[in-house]
């Protein structure tokens, strides 16, 4: 139940419903000590999350804090939740808090820690992510670098999250939609069929 209740909450983080995924999260753990480790991690992560949305920097941080202490308890096999298994697996939590808070130059130096040690597959949504820091640490020459590594995935993987994280970066970089940053952008995007507003 606590598992299904974990995965749920995962839906409602993607919608960017802070609250709802709380609430999800929160009762995932309400009978923590009969939980396993790697769903605990789950649960704690997806509250930190959630926490983010809302921009409670205080719980997502303690709540990765306490994820953290649980990381090495993790001993099954089983082929679910093996991502908490991923090397750098709190610091990608961590840096994805950040970047949804606006917290530009603390996200960077974690997504700089990452993204040497991320997975082909990953590293697009890691990067889109990364450019988002960037730009809210006004470095749009970085921003628009780290979006030309993420379009080079996305041109290669059909993925919905990235296409959003993509789109969230562009956002971010709105202080230069009419400077030369955005024209490259507005170029990455339109040779994925990516739309950027005017």
């Amino acid at each position: 139940m606590a598992h299904a209740l974990t995965n749920r909450a995962m839906v409602d983080m993607d919608l960017g419903d802070g609250p709802t995924t709380v609430e999800l999260a929160s009762a995932a753990l309400a009978d923590e000590k009969r939980l396993c480790a790697k769903v605990k991690v789950q649960a704690l992560q997806q509250a930190a999350h959630g926490h983010a949305l809302v921009g409670d920097r205080r719980a997502c941080d303690q709540l990765l804090d306490r994820a953290g202490r649980l990381i090495d308890r993790i001993d099954d096999d089983h082929p679910w939740g093996v991502a908490t298994r991923t090397p750098l697996y709190l610091e990608i939590q961590r840096a994805t808090c950040y970047s949804r808070m606006r917290l530009g130059a603390e996200a960077v130096r974690l997504w700089d820690q990452v993204m040497p040690f991320a997975e082909w597959r990953s590293s697009g949504v890691f990067a889109a992510r990364q450019a988002a820091a960037l730009a809210d640490d006004r470095r749009p020459d970085e921003a628009v670098a780290a979006l030309e590594a993420a379009v080079h995935v996305a041109e290669k993987v059909e993925s919905a999250r990235l296409r959003q994280e993509l789109t969230t970066a562009w956002e971010r970089l709105a202080p230069w939609h009419h400077a030369s940053h955005g024209q490259e952008v507005r170029a990455l995007f339109d040779g994925i069929g990516l739309p950027t507003t005017p």
